[in-house]
């Protein structure tokens, strides 16, 4: 069955890179010949006519195409990270398991300070050149998040870097929500298949701003 998929998924990786180039009429009269699209279709709706309107389906399309983006994504995250071997520790002792899931991940957060990928809440607003009280409103709307390490709030320095479009970034910020920071981190530097790869940060980069927003929203969702 895993032969069967790979060669699919070849085949489906060559049809998406070409649909792609297709504009959004073509792209609907592909996946659906009977919707009608651009003046047409409101003629018929008008009209009372059978074909259903493109703009109804776009949204079934786009939800197919995201519990797509979902299972792919599972799937790669599967080959770049391994399944987790079962230990006995997992069995007798699943608090322990969780503690050190904990450490693990505030070890993490505590090189990527050491890096300089994060920075202390007040070295950001120095290099950005605002005060406390205009990140603590960009907190408030969601539109920059900061993560916790070492007891103290850091942000990531991606916010600084001046090969991203500032409004686009915090678009995608605030279209992830409520998540907590750990989470959004993730999403902003894990590689999707739904961006062909890419981080959302890369895509950012490469003006895919569209699609990491959509990205996002189905990522919040989960």
């Amino acid at each position: 069955m895993a032969q069967d998929f790979w060669l699919s998924a070849r085949q489906f990786a060559d049809a998406a890179r070409k649909a792609a180039e297709l504009p959004r009429a073509a792209l609907l009269q592909e996946a659906l010949p009977g919707v009608q699209t651009g003046r047409r279709a409101g003629r018929a709706a008008v009209r009372g006519g059978a074909d259903q309107p493109a703009d109804a389906a776009t949204g079934a399309l786009a939800e197919e195409l995201s519990a797509l983006g979902r299972h792919l994504d599972s799937i790669r995250l599967r080959l770049t990270e391994g399944e987790r071997v079962t230990d006995p520790i997992d069995i007798a002792a699943p608090e322990a398991s969780s503690a050190l899931d904990t450490q693990a991940a505030e070890a993490a957060m505590s090189r990527r300070l050491s890096q300089g990928e994060l920075l202390p809440s007040a070295e950001y607003v120095a290099r950005r050149g605002i005060s406390r009280q205009a990140l603590s409103k960009a907190l408030a709307a969601q539109r920059v998040f900061y993560v916790e390490v070492g007891g103290q709030r850091c942000v990531p320095a991606f916010f600084l870097d001046a090969q991203l479009e500032r409004r686009q970034l915090e678009a995608v910020c605030k279209a992830l929500g409520e998540l907590p920071g750990p989470a959004k981190l993730q999403f902003f530097t894990t590689p999707k298949a739904s961006l062909e790869g890419l981080t959302p940060l890369q895509a950012l980069a490469q003006g895919l701003a569209s699609r990491v927003r959509v990205a996002a929203a189905g990522f919040a969702q989960r």
